[in-house]
C-alpha cells in the first residue's frame, strides 16, 4: 500500500497528464463538450480507480483494464452504461496512444491495452448488461448461492 505522500505525488503527475492531453484534444479541433468528456472520462480511470482504488500509476495502467471495465466500473459507478463503456474505452485508448506518442509509456504497453481493448470489449459488455438484468439477483450475479 502507497503512503498518502505518494497517492498525492501521483495524483499531482497525473493531472500534469490530463493538462497535456487536454492541450492535445484542443489542437485537434474537438468541441469543448468532447474534450471535457475525454478528460473526465480519463480522470475517473487514472484518479478514481487507478490512484485511489488500486494504488497504482498511469504506467500500470495498461494491464489493469480488465479489473477496471469488468468489475470496478460495471459496480462502482451508478452511471455506467453501454454508452459510457465505449465512451471509455475510446478516451482511454486515445489517452494513452498519445502518452505513447509522447514516450511516457512502451509502445508495449499501448499494444497490451489496445489487444485488452478489442479482446475484451464484448466480455466487459455481456458483464455490464448482466449486472443491469433486474432478472438476476445480487446472490446469483456475486457467486453467493
Amino acid at each position: 500500500m502507497k503512503s498518502e505522500e505518494e497517492l498525492i505525488k501521483n495524483q499531482k503527475k497525473n493531472e500534469e497528464y490530463l493538462n497535456l492531453f487536454k492541450k492535445h484534444l484542443e489542437e485537434s479541433n474537438l468541441s469543448i463538450k468532447t474534450i471535457n468528456k475525454h478528460i473526465s472520462n480519463i480522470g475517473l480511470f487514472l484518479n478514481d480507480y487507478l490512484n485511489d482504488y488500486e494504488c497504482k500509476t498511469i504506467e500500470d495502467g495498461c494491464s489493469s483494464l480488465n479489473s477496471f471495465f469488468k468489475y470496478w466500473y460495471i459496480r462502482k459507478c451508478l452511471f455506467a452504461s453501454q454508452t459510457g463503456l465505449k465512451s471509455l474505452t475510446s478516451s482511454v485508448k486515445m489517452f494513452y496512444k498519445f502518452m505513447m506518442e509522447q514516450n511516457l509509456i512502451t509502445k508495449e504497453g499501448y499494444d497490451l491495452l489496445a489487444y485488452y481493448i478489442k479482446e475484451c470489449y464484448e466480455e466487459w459488455l455481456e458483464e455490464l448488461n448482466r449486472y443491469d438484468d433486474p432478472n438476476i439477483s445480487d446472490d446469483e450475479f456475486f457467486g453467493i448461492f
